[in-house]
């Protein structure tokens, strides 16, 4: 069984391998989702990768695809989810899962955040 920091760092480097977003968008991207994720939540950082700019569209979507998938993994009542749902689906999707789950959301809050530094690491190595 594979650990969780490992599924993290996998996530995080098909974040970063992401070669259609410019490197600078992406890890302006990753470090914002990261700031929001720890001050606002998981409901949050999904709003935020929702609300980017057309600039930042291409890159936020993938973001919000891998998390997604990566959530889903680990929590079975996200199953019947596209790996991709539309925004509207997915906030629908995020509110009625952590509503009332306090353990299911930090979880998922961790998978994330553990993610987003493997991501912003990934990125910052490609510089060397």
């Amino acid at each position: 069984m594979e650990s969780i920091d490992l599924k993290c760092a996998g996530y995080g480097s098909r974040i970063a391998a992401n070669k259609s977003v410019d490197k600078k968008i992406k890890q302006h991207l990753v470090n914002s989702a990261l700031a929001v994720l720890l001050e606002q939540g998981v409901y949050a950082v999904f709003l935020f990768l929702c609300s980017r700019s057309e600039k930042e569209q291409v890159a936020a979507k993938s973001v919000r695809g891998h998390l997604f998938k990566l959530i889903k993994e680990y929590f079975s009542d996200l199953q019947e989810y596209t790996e991709t749902p539309d925004k509207i689906e997915l906030m629908k999707a995020l509110r009625k899962k952590f509503q009332k789950d306090y353990e299911d959301t930090f979880f998922a809050k961790d998978l994330i955040e553990k993610t987003l530094v493997y991501a912003r690491y990934h990125i910052k190595s490609m510089e060397n």
